[in-house]
């Protein structure tokens, strides 16, 4: 029996239950009155206890719910990914290479490349890096990355696969040597979509050689319609950087350090779609930011009938720490 199942049966024990209640005989209850007058009541309580909705409830939701909207999503849109974000992608990688210092990527370091969706990441530290090596849940992002790896001459690889679910922390698809033992892991605009980005923290911090550096990109923490989150693999509305913190500490980071980027990116909409997707690996946000507005307390989007063509204006931060 099902999730459905069980509400299903409940469903209609609790609706007998309100029914019948007034007219179990008196000579029944007699012998069993504590239960007889407390059965409606603790059907109703489990009742509403499985029914709460996962929206409502994070904990509830599952994490296969949240990697198969999130292989949906970036599935449809792989392949315009950077030619719809060209303008955006530039300005991120100008404010990450602006920020090699900071991060503390140390030439002909290892990268993982982690979430990398089409490997803005691993572009932008190509001079800086021996191998990079990214790993992403979306087949037909990791095809695109590798494409523009063959085309380009380099010697980089994606591979499809999930390195922070719970219920399988030790995935043997990358058990082998080669996915450890790296200098530097990041994370580019994908944290938001993690169900559990603590335990991603922890997870990419055991792949760090000593001294090695888990950084991370993504938005500031803001406000978004639940409704349009849901459709895009959304379970993170950006982070405050005390959030951050701790999910590095927890890891057993150290040496944290903070940056917000000084000016907002905007993104545009992949595909036309009547709630504005935006673009690439983990990147869906309206961000509480717009032009009278600069405190971030507001909305800017731009949109054209059912938001086709549609952006959003977003602020973004870096954050690093190092593996003891």
């Amino acid at each position: 029996m099902d999730g459905g199942d069980i509400v299903k049966t409940l469903r209609t024990y609790v609706c007998d239950t309100k029914l019948t209640a007034r007219k179990v005989p008196a000579a029944a209850c007699s012998r069993q009155a504590p239960f007889c007058l407390m059965r409606p009541y603790l059907l109703i309580l489990l009742y509403n206890l499985v029914t709460v909705s996962p929206s409502t409830d994070p904990d509830i939701a599952t994490m296969t719910d949240v990697v198969s909207e999130n292989q949906a999503y970036f599935g449809k849109i792989a392949t315009e990914y950077d030619q719809r974000n060209a303008d955006a992608i530039v300005q991120l990688e100008r404010g990450i290479q602006e920020r090699i210092p900071f991060i503390s990527v140390k030439q002909d370091a290892r990268l993982l490349d982690y979430a990398c969706g089409t490997g803005m990441l691993s572009r932008v530290l190509a001079q800086h890096t021996s191998e990079a090596i990214g790993i992403d849940l979306s087949e037909e992002m990791v095809g695109v990355y590798n494409a523009q790896a063959q085309s380009q001459g380099s010697s980089r690889q994606a591979y499809q696969g999930n390195l922070a679910d719970p219920k399988d922390p030790s995935p043997t698809a990358f058990a082998d040597s080669k996915f450890f033992g790296f200098d530097v892991a990041g994370v580019g605009l994908g944290f938001h979509h993690f169900d559990k980005p603590d335990l991603a923290s922890k997870q990419l911090a055991e792949r760090l050689n000593p001294g090695g550096v888990l950084f991370i990109i993504d938005f500031v923490a803001h406000k978004i319609d639940p409704k349009d989150a849901a459709l895009r693999g959304i379970t993170h509305h950006g982070f405050t950087e005390d959030e951050i913190k701790k999910m590095f500490e927890d890891a057993g980071l150290t040496d944290f350090a903070y940056q917000e980027l000084p000016e907002p990116i905007t993104f545009k909409d992949c595909h036309s779609h009547d709630h504005g997707h935006e673009h690439g690996h983990g990147h869906g946000h309206n961000h509480e930011h717009n032009e009278d507005n600069h405190s971030g307390s507001g909305e800017h989007v731009h949109g054209h009938g059912k938001k086709k063509g549609s952006s959003t204006t977003k602020r973004i931060f870096i954050a690093r720490a190092s593996k003891p």
